[in-house]
């Protein structure tokens, strides 16, 4: 896709790479965390080693981006720490073990929107029986990302994902065509954020109404997946 590779992470070489990432844009960029609590210019924490992770590689072989699925253990969710409320009690159906939080989404500075782009044509809906047309810049890093996520979730039943995203990230998330629900009020989780559950039924459906008329890099994420 646009000359990115997306794959599970399987060796610790690769996993060191992302911690250095995270600690790069977490860290040094944002402040969210502080660099008293990583070690060796790496960030990670006790939620990795339950946790599927995925990355973007450059056609250098350069690690472009990364996020992961966090999985239910006897951690719980990362987010549920900073949570007051009960998270999933709108949704009776999505029992813990059919969902999966995703976060720390990295996406290297010289691979995101306003650095390095593709402008697709987009068509978004219908309105009124009319298409509604729109121009909007997507990631290909982020859809790889997340359509890696998506076809992984599928083969382990994972029918919902959770996340806590702020304004921009959500936006962001809900322009390529990922719909997620708000759960409740922000809460304090690395800045103000506000938790958010998606159905992936729902976001099959989302998918299969986004177009890009010059090339379709929906069609793979939309593919059964197979054990």
């Amino acid at each position: 896709m646009l000359n990115f590779t997306f794959k599970l992470v399987s060796s610790r070489e690769l996993q060191e790479e992302i911690y250095r990432l995270r600690f790069q844009i977490y860290v040094k960029e944002n402040d969210f965390i502080s660099c008293e609590d990583c070690q060796d210019n790496k960030e990670s924490d006790k939620f990795d080693d339950y946790s599927i992770h995925i990355a973007a590689i450059d056609k250098k072989g350069v690690l472009a981006g990364a996020v992961r699925l966090v999985l239910d253990s006897e951690y719980g969710f990362p987010m549920e720490k900073y949570c007051h409320y009960p998270l999933f009690a709108k949704y009776k159906e999505a029992n813990r073990e059919n969902i999966a939080e995703i976060s720390r989404l990295v996406i290297r500075k010289e691979y995101r929107i306003g650095q390095w782009n593709d402008p697709y044509h987009v068509i978004i809906g219908k309105t009124k029986g009319a298409i509604k047309e729109s121009k909007c810049t997507i990631s290909p890093i982020l859809f790889g990302l997340y359509g890696v996520a998506y076809q992984e979730s599928k083969r382990r039943n994972i029918t919902h994902w959770c996340a806590a995203m702020e304004d921009s990230l959500y936006n962001l998330v809900d322009t390529h065509g990922f719909v997620f629900n708000a759960l409740g009020e922000p809460i304090e989780y690395y800045g103000r954020v506000v938790p958010y559950l998606s159905v992936l039924r729902e976001i099959e459906k989302s998918l299969r109404g986004l177009k890009i008329n010059s090339q379709n890099i929906f069609q793979k994420l939309l593919e059964p997946a197979t054990a």
